[in-house]
């Protein structure tokens, strides 16, 4: 298995690799060059291909992966691969080029079916179980990130967030009194599916074009509507009740909702659904930039703060 981030000057790599990026540059020398940003699912490195670079500017795809024989070389004190030979590769396992979720998705397809089996109101069962035997849906479901950057950005990433947000849920029932189980499980377990089809991720994770055009709380509204038209009966107020904690869950207009939170359960799910990715987003930055930097990491651009590590936290 390829391992980018255990490279080093000297190292001989014969491994497959995936193109990030790529350019056509010129060396202070005069002489060109195929710049290339290769990973795999432990990190990043540079490349550089100095032969035949015309025939691979026309014919190499972002997103292609290359079975890459080279070198490791330091330049400005930066490592790079001076590539040799490479050749596209058209099977790959695509776990071994993006991260993914430490857990194993069908455990954790269990587990959230099983908490929406707790689900008394019969209409809402039969909307959880129309999702959950859809045999097309949950295999997306169990493979979609989360989100491109911030939290759970992995493989598996959309359906650990969906979990934990829906036992924070569950936990929170204990402490309030005269709060809908049914409606805030049914809509924690539901809230980011339109995720599925946000992202695209067979070969790295980026928005679609439904993403980018209609965004996941459009996307997961319709896909709630078009479950609930095969439901015979299904009440307005409680679909109209379900709908708002979609649209609302990212709680402001600045962050996305079409309207704010005005149901206690919608407020429930905003609140909690934004402790667990500001959560997992603070905890993935400290861990990217590794445990040997100080007490303190960089300049979050998107949180806008550095963050403190400090000693190392147990239990």
């Amino acid at each position: 298995m390829p391992k980018a981030i255990e490279l080093k000057e000297g190292d001989f790599v014969e491994e497959v690799f995936q193109v990030k990026r790529k350019g056509f540059h010129t060396s202070q020398n005069g002489n060109p060059y195929l710049s290339l940003r290769l990973s795999d699912r432990t990190g990043e490195i540079e490349g550089r291909l100095w032969e035949g670079i015309e025939e691979w500017t026309k014919n190499l795809t972002e997103g292609d992966f290359l079975k890459i024989k080279g070198k490791v070389v330091t330049y400005k004190g930066q490592i790079q691969l001076n590539i040799k030979e490479m050749n596209i590769v058209h099977e790959v396992d695509i776990k071994e080029f993006l991260p993914s979720s430490s857990r194993d998705p069908g455990e954790m397809a269990e587990e959230l079916r099983g908490y929406g089996g707790t689900i008394k109101d019969p209409y809402f069962r039969k909307l959880l179980d129309s999702f959950f035997n859809d045999e097309k849906f949950m295999a997306l479901f169990k493979k979609a990130p989360a989100a491109k950057e911030i939290h759970h950005v992995y493989l598996g990433g959309l359906l650990e967030h969906t979990l934990q947000v829906t036992k924070l849920c569950l936990e929170s029932l204990n402490h309030f009194e005269n709060i809908s189980g049914d409606l805030l499980i049914t809509g924690a377990i539901l809230h980011d599916i339109g995720k599925v089809y946000e992202f695209n991720y067979e070969r790295f994770i980026e928005y679609s074009t439904q993403g980018r055009l209609l965004g996941h709380i459009a996307i997961g509204v319709g896909l709630i509507e078009e479950k609930i038209r095969g439901i015979e009966g299904f009440p307005e107020e409680s679909e109209m009740l379900l709908k708002h904690m979609i649209i609302s869950h990212h709680g402001e207009n600045e962050f996305g909702s079409p309207v704010v939170p005005k149901t206690v359960e919608a407020f429930i799910l905003y609140s909690l659904d934004n402790l667990n990715a500001k959560v997992k987003g603070f905890q993935s930055f400290m861990e990217r930039e590794g445990i040997d930097e100080g007490k303190w990491t960089g300049y979050h651009r998107i949180l806008e703060r550095h963050l403190y590590r400090g000693q190392e936290r147990q239990g």
